[in-house]
């Protein structure tokens, strides 16, 4: 059962919460003080205090031993560690990652499509470069497919799913990883061919094409992803 002061103190975060989207308070300011808090919205310093805590799990403020807290700029860290540890929990952790990026992914590329320029997708195409650089080098190969995939959602426009997608990071590299130390399954150059088919689309401003070649990107991992989730022994530690 939910106690009352739990109860309260979710409103009074939600308000606050309010207050910060109508910028009352910006980051890096400071919040008034918990008696002040408990004043105005008449409750208790310690049902201010929880509700501060639960904005502080959500990187909303930053609380310090002695201070007032503080607005935080707004990142994606509780949302990454949300999804790395539904993976763990997850018996088809991989697979249900895979399936995951693809339902973002694909949508992310025609976004970025429509609404990228010349400045947004630079980081795209230097990302490809880099991979196209290391075909044969696993790490930074992993390191610039990251990036792309990053770049995306950089450059999507949409700052709800580029959020997500930076909390979906570690989600990210450990797909990128699993899939690519398959070394009698993988082909890096095939993969690189069908980041060049995201990319050229993209590059072109057409949505479409870059959504068909995202999806065609993950629709052809599936077999992989079978061997793969069907042999745990291929599968590395997130």
């Amino acid at each position: 059962m939910v106690s009352d002061r739990s109860y309260l103190s979710s409103g009074i975060a939600d308000r606050l919460i309010e207050l910060i989207a109508l910028k009352e308070f910006g980051v890096g300011d400071p919040l008034p003080a918990e008696s002040d808090l408990a004043e105005r919205f008449g409750v208790s310093k310690p049902v201010v205090r929880e509700a501060l805590k639960q904005l502080a799990v959500f990187g909303v403020v930053e609380l310090r031993q002695g201070r007032v807290a503080r607005i935080r700029a707004l990142d994606s860290s509780a949302l990454e560690g949300f999804f790395r540890l539904a993976i763990r929990s997850s018996d088809n952790g991989f697979r249900e990652a895979v399936e995951l990026r693809r339902a973002v992914e694909v949508d992310l590329a025609e976004l970025a499509a429509r609404r990228g320029t010349a400045e947004t997708l630079a980081p795209l195409h230097a990302a490809f470069l880099k991979m196209q650089r290391n075909v044969d080098s696993l790490e930074p190969w992993l390191e610039g497919d990251f990036a792309f995939h990053m770049a995306l959602a950089d450059a999507s426009g949409n700052s709800i799913m580029r959020h997500t997608l930076h909390g979906l990071s570690g989600v990210l590299r450990y797909t990128m990883r699993v899939l690519g130390l398959q070394s009698d399954l993988r082909d890096a150059r095939v993969t690189l061919r069908r980041h060049e088919l995201v990319l050229d689309a993209v590059m072109a401003g057409d949505g479409p094409a870059a959504a068909i070649a995202m999806r065609q990107h993950f629709d052809v991992l599936w077999p992989f992803v079978d061997i793969i989730s069907n042999d745990r022994s291929r599968l590395a530690r997130i």
